[in-house]
C-alpha cells in the first residue's frame, strides 16, 4: 500500500496547524497526525453512542429512536475496531479515549437538560455536526494517514460515517 505525499498546498497547511498560526480543537491535521486521529475518533465515537443512548431514554420519535440504536450499535463496532488497529500500529494505546473532551461533555449535558422536541432538534443537530467532523477527519486520514492499520480501519469506516450523515441529515427535528 502507498501514501501520497503531501502537495505544496498541504505542507503549507500542515506547516501552519502545526505552527500553532490555524488550529480549531477538532479540525483534522493535515498530514494526518495518527495520534491526534485516534484521540479525535475516539472521542466523537464516545459521544455519538453516550448521546444516543440518551436519545434511547428521552425521545418518543420513532425515527431519532432508530436512528440513535443505529448509532450506538455502529459506533460500538467501530469503537472496537479501532481499538484493534490501534493495537496494530505505532501510536500510545492512551489516545484511545473512553471519555469526552470538554466541548463534547458540555453537548452532552445540554441534551440531558432537554425533553420532548426540543431534545430531539438538538440531538439531530449534534449528530449532523458530529457526523460532517467525523467524516472530514475520516477522509484526511484515508488521504494522508501513515499508520497502515489506522490507514486501513479509516478507508473501512468511512462509508458508513458518510451514510450515518446523510441519515441524520434526512431526519426532521
Amino acid at each position: 500500500m502507498s501514501f501520497k505525499p503531501l502537495n505544496a498546498a498541504s505542507a503549507v497547511l500542515a506547516a501552519a496547524l502545526l505552527s500553532g498560526c490555524v488550529m480549531s480543537h477538532h479540525a483534522p491535521m493535515a498530514g494526518a497526525n495518527s495520534a491526534h486521529f485516534v484521540h479525535e475518533a475516539s472521542v466523537g465515537s464516545n459521544f455519538e453512542i453516550m448521546s444516543s443512548r440518551l436519545a434511547l431514554r428521552k425521545s418518543h420519535d420513532s425515527n431519532v429512536r432508530s436512528f440513535a440504536k443505529m448509532m450506538i450499535k455502529d459506533h460500538t463496532g467501530a469503537s472496537a475496531d479501532l481499538r484493534n488497529a490501534v493495537a496494530q500500529s505505532n501510536v500510545n494505546p492512551a489516545e484511545f479515549s473512553k471519555m469526552l473532551d470538554g466541548e463534547e461533555q458540555a453537548k452532552l449535558n445540554e441534551l440531558k437538560g432537554l425533553n420532548g422536541a426540543a431534545f430531539d432538534e438538538a440531538y439531530i443537530n449534534d449528530q449532523r455536526a458530529a457526523h460532517s467532523d467525523a467524516v472530514r477527519l475520516f477522509r484526511n486520514y484515508n488521504a494522508n494517514g501513515r499508520s497502515e492499520s489506522l490507514h486501513r480501519f479509516a478507508a473501512s469506516t468511512l462509508p458508513t460515517l458518510e451514510m450515518h450523515e446523510r441519515h441524520a441529515y434526512s431526519l426532521q427535528p
